[in-house]
């Protein structure tokens, strides 16, 4: 909003200004709204804070840089003031003044020709030798290379790297703190994923719903979108440092132990009186969401559930126990419940192929007494067919006289039609 304000406030002062020079540096202010763009990229927001944070030093180096430039200026004035120009070391560019050897020095910083520089500052041929040449005449000095060999790896290879190296550790450490920074966003997400666990709003989950909630919500407060293994998940709950108090956990200690898991924040190594005033606070909350739930819960025509909260839980030993402990026996049980489902799995199927196996057994036994029953029957049929078949001829003597006395009523039957049709001819 200030930001905002600024532009505005600049450029109604540009249009006030009218359309002189003034006017002119205020409407080109207007381009700070550009920066804008900073607050919604978040790499773009890494890069500028990490140059904000690098400005000091950034300082102390261009500092130590400018104090190094100095004392080598004025060796060189002292060394090569004099010296013959060449090609690299001319009117520009060379040690006449404190200025041109400031100027030169920063520019061999860069490593532009630097070497060349060297060699004309060591020039021995049409100069003058002597110790009181005149300017511009006098020949190179043998120390240059020492010279400018020196400089250049104090001021390229040592101060520029150092430069590199604040802005990248600065950029490191505002990299680590933006992926642990907790943001809003963050806690919306997280009260997002509990009331889908939460539906009445009533402040308190089971112990064994936390795994769901931290798959609904998403990382750096859950682990939706990773790939962690059971194992990943216990540690995970190990590093939360959570005890179990009752058998519901409260919204505000997971809150608390999943940001100070996030930030790398060891709850336990806090002093003394920031952990009272922490589980000071806790457990006023805690009792406030109590009561609320069983003012809900005695309101006429309200739905709310009545939780039946048990405190005091603790170990077989009367030690506290901690959400890991919780977890790992919840998955111990649920192997155990695993295993034993599998072996009644296994019992059951080998009665029902045993049953299956009976029951084919007896189906196949009674096909085979059918057929038994079958071929005794036919052999009666055929025993009793031998015996009736005894005579010889007897049956085909029988079979010639059913046929004669069928072709006999044929015969018969026209000639009463013939004695119907002519009644005189029987007359």
């Amino acid at each position: 909003n200030c930001f905002d304000f600024f532009c505005v406030a600049i450029t109604l002062i540009g249009f006030m200004a009218g359309g002189g020079g003034a006017a002119s540096v205020f409407r080109i202010l207007r381009l700070a709204r550009i920066f804008r763009v900073v607050k919604k990229l978040t790499g773009l927001r890494m890069l500028f804070n990490t140059l904000i944070i690098s400005l000091p030093g950034l300082l102390n180096i261009g500092a130590l840089m400018f104090l190094l430039c100095f004392v080598y200026a004025i060796l060189g004035m002292n060394l090569f003031g004099k010296v013959k120009f060449g090609e690299n070391l001319n009117e520009d560019a060379n040690f006449t003044n404190f200025g041109n050897s400031l100027l030169l020095l920063l520019r061999m910083v860069t490593g532009e020709a630097w070497n060349s520089v060297m060699y004309d500052c060591m020039i021995d041929t049409d100069c003058d030798s002597a110790a009181d040449c005149a300017r511009g005449e006098c020949c190179g000095n043998d120390g240059a290379p020492l010279y400018f060999i020196t400089f250049v790896i104090l001021g390229t290879f040592i101060t520029l790297n150092l430069l590199i190296a604040v802005v990248l550790d600065n950029f490191s450490n505002n990299k680590k703190e933006e992926g642990t920074n907790i943001t809003d966003a963050h806690i919306e997400d997280f009260a997002q994923a509990w009331s889908k666990l939460d539906p009445h709003a009533t402040g308190f989950i089971p112990c064994t719903r936390l795994v769901s909630l931290l798959k609904l919500a998403k990382t750096p407060l859950g682990v939706k979108g990773t790939r962690l293994s059971r194992l990943g998940i216990l540690r995970f709950q190990k590093n939360l440092n959570l005890h179990v108090e009752s058998n519901y956990l409260h919204y505000h200690d997971v809150l608390q132990a999943v940001t100070a898991r996030a930030m790398g924040i060891n709850t336990d190594a806090l002093p003394h009186d920031v952990q009272i005033a922490l589980e000071t606070g806790k457990v006023k909350a805690k009792i406030e969401a109590e009561k609320k739930i069983q003012m809900n819960a005695k309101a006429r025509g309200s739905t709310a559930p009545m939780l039946q909260i048990t405190h005091g839980m603790t170990g077989a030993d009367g030690e506290q126990l901690t959400i890991e402990q919780l977890y790992a026996v919840q998955r111990i049980q649920a192997a155990f419940r695993g295993r034993k489902a599998r072996r009644e799995s296994q019992v059951r199927a080998e009665e029902e192929r045993a049953a299956r196996s009976k029951a084919k057994a007896e189906m196949i036994l009674s096909h085979v007494k059918n057929i038994f029953v079958e071929v005794e029957e036919n052999e009666r049929r055929r025993q009793g067919g031998a015996l009736l078949g005894r005579r010889p001829g007897a049956t085909d003597s029988a079979m010639v006289v059913l046929r004669d006395s069928a072709q006999g009523s044929e015969i018969e039957e026209p000639d009463n039609d013939s004695a119907r049709r002519s009644p005189g001819s029987s007359i």
